[in-house]
């Protein structure tokens, strides 16, 4: 994965499909903090567990996951429900990071942001493609390539109305080979024209993966993240 705004490390957003939530918030962070970017409280994401790509178990019955709740909170609340908005299509807007406690992304980071919702046949699923394009001068300690893309298999989506949260987990290459587990919300809001309003917040597990990783990535990662605030228009 190469190393940009929203990806140098991850669903955002990796899972970043989509996105949508509110400003404000009670999760602190700042740059590099080493704390947790959970929002409202996040403690116990370090399990170990291997985490498979691109699943989120336990959405179907339209509440929010266990293995998600510490990543919800005011500043990016997640939210349930079995009839989300549908959202195939395609989006392009602008990406803001808020607060990360990870070197991987500086607070006020801005770059281009495109997604494609290629399919959300009503059974809790959403496929896609996320792409974020950024500076390669982000600000970011380790900023690197310009662009990052990121597909989205079958994740889990639940919301009702013009509310959706889409749940995700993946292994990101934070570059040189190097892959960390990321579990994180999209949470948003679909207004008239279709604009989405949207937020995720991302974690890293302690889940990794490749000769690349050094000790102290293995050792400094589990629990730090970011929380990023964007919007999207349809194409």
């Amino acid at each position: 994965m190469d190393r940009s705004w929203l990806s140098r490390g991850a669903m955002l957003v990796g899972l970043a499909l989509l996105a949508g939530c509110g400003s404000g918030g009670n999760a602190a962070a700042s740059r590099d903090s080493g704390a947790d970017v959970s929002a409202d409280s996040a403690t116990g994401m370090d399990s170990g567990d291997s985490i498979p790509a691109d699943s989120a178990a336990g959405t179907d019955s339209g509440t929010i996951p266990a293995d998600f709740a510490s990543l919800c909170g005011t500043a990016c609340p997640c939210q349930t429900g079995s009839s989300p908005p549908l959202l195939v299509g395609s989006y392009v807007g602008q990406g803001t990071t808020k607060e990360t406690s990870n070197s991987l992304w500086a607070v006020n980071d801005s770059a281009q942001f495109v997604a494609h919702v290629i399919s959300q046949p009503g059974d809790g699923t959403i496929t896609g493609m996320a792409q974020v394009f950024g500076s390669s001068d982000a600000g970011a300690s380790d900023a690197g390539a310009m662009s990052f893309a990121l597909p989205l298999t079958a994740a889990s989506i639940v919301g009702s109305g013009s509310d959706f949260t889409i749940y995700g987990t993946d292994l990101e290459d934070t570059g040189g080979g190097c892959k960390h587990g990321v579990k994180a919300v999209l949470s948003g809001t679909v207004s008239a024209g279709s604009t989405i309003n949207g937020c995720v917040t991302l974690v890293f597990t302690s889940e990794t993966q490749g000769s690349a990783c050094t000790a102290s990535e293995i050792a400094s990662y589990p629990g730090t993240g970011a929380r990023f605030q964007y919007t999207l228009a349809p194409q």
